[in-house]
């Protein structure tokens, strides 16, 4: 019992820190939200559309990133994106894993913490890139 209730709780702290940023999603990806209009797999499509657009702004970001840095900083950078990859894909994965914790609402979930962490992180890039100009 005292297990579930620390997997429990460890799970609301973690959503804390997930919490979703919509402003740093497209119009399209809102207007497509609400045309699902709750429907899961609907839903899913416009997560998929909207992964591949944050995720073409996050290597822009990156690729604009890397051609201002010098190269022992370039480095620096290729080992924190890495990094940063490596544990996003395990974060939402454990965290909606399908099968310990919240079934089959993890799928959609799992695909909005990747998003989600898309959109962040080329934020993030995009942000100091901005500062080094």
């Amino acid at each position: 019992m005292k297990i579930r209730l620390l997997i429990l709780a460890i799970l609301l702290i973690c959503q804390f820190a997930h919490a979703r940023d919509e402003s740093l999603l497209t119009p399209e990806f809102k207007r497509c939200e609400a045309k699902a209009n709750g429907v899961t797999f609907d839903t899913l499509d416009c997560v998929d559309k909207e992964f591949t657009r944050q995720d073409k702004r996050l290597n822009r970001a990156y690729q604009a990133l890397i051609a201002a840095l010098t190269k022992q900083k370039q480095d620096e950078l290729r080992k924190a994106q890495k990094a940063w990859l490596d544990y996003t894909e395990k974060d939402c994965a454990f965290l909606y894993d399908g099968h310990e914790f919240n079934g089959q609402d993890d799928r959609l979930n799992a695909a909005y913490c990747s998003l989600d962490e898309r959109a962040e992180r080329a934020t993030v890039l995009e942000q100091i890139f901005k500062r080094i100009q």
